[in-house]
């Protein structure tokens, strides 16, 4: 599961008569207390995919700038530099 607001509003499309798909972007924040004792934030974006019917109900009844909470299966994409080297956020790994 995954609370956060749609960056943009969620785009649809139909790969074919049959199938509907939603695309959107969620921003997750976490806020946190550094070793300073300053208060820190870290933002994720989350891309979310919504498949058939759930996806054209989605597309409805969602908005830029929402909070939305989303609970499905979470696939993580790994990126390769031009060198092969994998990319990773600081601090964080996969």
């Amino acid at each position: 599961m995954i609370i956060g607001n749609l960056v943009a509003a969620p785009t649809l499309r139909h790969p074919n008569a049959d199938t509907s798909v939603a695309s959107a972007i969620v921003a997750n924040n976490e806020f946190f207390t550094n070793d300073k004792g300053e208060r820190q934030q870290v933002t994720t974006f989350v891309g979310v995919t919504v498949w058939s019917k759930s996806s054209e109900n989605f597309v409805k009844r969602v908005r830029k700038g929402q909070e939305i909470l989303i609970e499905g299966e979470l696939q993580r994409d790994v990126w390769k530099d031009d060198e092969g080297q994998l990319l990773l956020l600081p601090g964080k790994g996969c």
